[in-house]
């Protein structure tokens, strides 16, 4: 379910910070089971195994209100996270520091050539981990190619086009390091469709009264809210085609109660939407 850049843009996000976790699906929910914290414990364990004086950075690409930037903050050599929306960046700085995280000031993009630079010289034993929070465009992560060690973009990856989605998972992508992690949640199109044919009253799949479905994927909604999802086989080719080896990929499944609340739907007797949730390494051989 999307929670992420669309036609909306910044100020949309800005508007609906106070009260992101209310009016959003999100896998950070109750009751939702979802394996990131388990993924990113295992990560940092692998770390800490290492030699301590890596070089580690680890990257919240779409960071929102710090869901997932307070799974590492504090416990890698550098922790970032990006957003383009300044009210988002306020509340995971809110979040972090009442989790007794030490946050730099809110940077902007221009910070993200210095956070790249910055990487090979943090050392794990000889300084307190930096965090820091960055207001960028996911669009334009030139800056940070091949530099990051691990990262999360969480319901993020998405845009009121195809190609433009499917750009943003690029500039994503190029910026793992050669056997860097990515996780990433992506919104799903085969969740809509089949939701589309829980709310149609013959079963079929077309797209729900005032919305509208593309064949490439884009769902709109009523309020001109549009967004690409992505069907399954769609994000095994990205990956492969960005020299990413998935590792798992499976259905985060959402409570129909939780969606009820949110207005989406409720068919407590049928099986549950989702959205896809992907483990993938960046490939050694990769351009």
């Amino acid at each position: 379910m999307a929670t992420a850049l669309a036609t909306h843009g910044a100020n949309y996000w800005n508007a609906v910070s106070r009260d992101f976790h209310a009016v959003n699906v999100t896998p950070f929910a109750d009751g939702v089971r979802f394996r990131l914290q388990g993924d990113v414990r295992r990560l940092l364990r692998q770390w800490a195994a290492q030699p301590r004086d890596t070089p580690r950075l680890f990257v919240d690409f779409g960071c929102g209100p710090g869901d997932a930037l307070a799974l590492v903050a504090g416990h890698v050599p550098m922790a970032v996270g990006i957003d383009f929306a300044s009210a988002m960046l306020r509340n995971a700085a809110k979040r972090l520091h009442a989790c007794g995280v030490d946050v730099n000031p809110v940077q902007s993009a221009r910070s993200l050539r210095r956070i790249a630079q910055l990487r090979s010289s943090i050392r794990g034993a000889t300084g307190a981990p930096q965090t820091m929070l960055v207001a960028a465009d996911m669009r334009r992560l030139t800056a940070l190619a091949r530099s990051v060690d691990a990262a999360t973009a969480i319901n993020s990856i998405c845009a009121p086009t195809a190609g433009a989605a499917r750009r943003m998972f690029g500039q994503v992508v190029n910026s793992i390091r050669p056997g860097g992690v990515l996780f990433t949640v992506l919104p799903s199109l085969d969740s809509m469709r089949y939701l589309c044919a829980l709310e149609s009253a013959d079963g079929t799949c077309t797209a729900l009264p005032g919305e509208s479905l593309s064949a490439d994927g884009v769902h709109c909604d009523t309020s001109g809210y549009a967004v690409k999802l992505f069907e399954e086989g769609e994000i095994r080719r990205l990956h492969a085609r960005a020299g990413m080896r998935i590792e798992r990929l499976e259905k985060i499944r959402y409570p129909w109660a939780y969606l009820r609340s949110l207005g989406w739907g409720y068919h407590p007797t049928r099986p549950r939407l989702w959205d896809w949730y992907a483990v993938a390494r960046a490939t050694t051989t990769r351009r």
